[in-house]
């Protein structure tokens, strides 16, 4: 969702040069700041939980007070601003955030469109690599090495492999490195250093220093599961350099995904029941793609938060949004992939525990039909009642209420 996060900052960012803006024009008469009242509650909009059986989401608007109010800001209507081309950039800018606004929220942000901009959530479990310059050869040729790990997290009995290779920095020529060297290393926080906890061998070949290790079968991390590096060490003549890697693991997966237990259409939507079993009651992080029958089509992208009442076996519902395969057109059957999350330990480090659902067997949909879907865009109580405190502030401005089409 990395393009949705700097659409909602661009919003922000607009609603604050808009009030710079305002301030500049009546500075003691647009705005008054008020503290809200002890015992007064502003409601949050709360992001959909998964599971309809055991939990209420509140989606009501966030209460308005009498008058113009706006997020614990009092607006007062502006009277007898002496520069209409300042109130008329104000009011423009206002308009174009509501525009960005409301296209952005076309979609929830727990079910988006699959793009380039949250290809991190299809592709996730990516390698990872660090490279810097850091000695120079006989004929004072710079030489740079690089090392990379084959994926950001391991699932217990997963090994993580790790590369490190050299090269000129002029023209990305190979080098040779005198001597390379790796360890898997885990944090000690009490004593504020980093512990060895394996040493990597690392096999030569074609350029290549190559070595892997399983972490969760490392005496020092079978049973505790602690924040892990892998670390290379390289050198050239006397010169050397340490090139560090974190990556998380799993000693014992805190949800378990056993397949799809239902799926169906609801409202227009298509809910997948995921067959679950989660080893405590905490709260769970979930993300995962939808693709089209052949596993490599991405359509729709789910991220979103479950708060579960019991550990065990149970459901978790993923709702992927039905204007987007609608208007992908493509019919199902579907395959959910890419389905990954961590389960959130408060006061405990690391307090994010990590888990992946590999994508075989393959867990598929029934047969859908894609116009069956619903082609209408969200419109949730918690957007409908931003764009009306947007309004709120136009007419503030001296505008009319109504914001002009795109």
């Amino acid at each position: 969702m990395l393009r949705t996060r700097w659409r909602l900052w661009l919003v922000a960012i607009s609603i604050a040069l808009l009030i710079v803006i305002i301030t500049r024009l009546t500075p003691d008469r647009v705005f008054s700041t008020r503290q809200s009242p002890p015992g007064e509650q502003r409601s949050t909009p709360t992001r959909a939980a998964m599971s309809a059986s055991s939990r209420t989401i509140d989606r009501s608007p966030a209460p308005r007070s009498a008058g113009n109010e706006l997020s614990g800001v009092t607006v007062t209507a502006a009277t007898g601003i002496d520069d209409p081309a300042s109130r008329a950039q104000a009011i423009a800018k206002l308009d174009e955030t509501i525009q960005r606004y409301r296209a952005t929220m076309v979609y929830p942000l727990s079910s988006r469109p699959a793009d380039d901009s949250n290809k991190h959530t299809t592709h996730w479990n990516h390698a990872i690599s660090v490279s810097q310059p850091f000695a120079v050869d006989a004929a004072k040729r710079e030489i740079a090495a690089t090392a990379t790990i084959d994926r950001s997290f391991a699932s217990k009995g997963t090994a993580v492999t790790l590369e490190l290779t050299a090269s000129y920095v002029a023209d990305g020529a190979p080098a040779s490195l005198d001597q390379a060297d790796a360890q898997l290393q885990w944090r000690d926080r009490q004593a504020n250093e980093w512990v060895t906890a394996q040493v990597v061998p690392l096999q030569q070949a074609d350029g290549r220093w190559v070595g892997a290790v399983v972490p969760s079968q490392v005496d020092a991390l079978r049973t505790t599961l602690r924040e892990v590096r892998l670390v290379a060490f390289a050198r050239v003549g006397e010169l050397s350099r340490e090139f560090a890697l974190d990556f998380a693991y799993a000693v014992d997966p805190p949800v378990v995904i056993r397949g799809i237990a239902s799926d169906r259409m609801l409202d227009g939507h298509l809910v997948v029941e995921l067959d679950v079993d989660l080893a405590a009651a905490v709260p769970v992080g979930l993300m995962a793609t939808l693709f089209a029958a052949d596993g490599t089509t991405p359509i729709a992208v789910f991220d979103d938060r479950y708060f579960p009442t019991h550990a065990g076996r149970q459901t978790i519902a993923v709702r992927f949004f039905g204007k987007i395969l609608h208007d992908r057109q493509i019919d199902g059957p579907y395959r959910v992939g890419a389905v990954h999350g961590y389960a959130y330990r408060q006061s405990q480090s690391p307090d994010q525990l990590w888990f992946e659902r590999a994508d075989a067997p393959a867990m598929m949909t029934q047969a859908y039909a894609a116009s069956g879907f619903s082609a209408a865009d969200d419109r949730s109580p918690e957007a409908e009642a931003q764009i009306v405190r947007y309004q709120d502030l136009r007419a503030a401005l001296g505008g009319s209420r109504t914001t002009p089409a795109p």
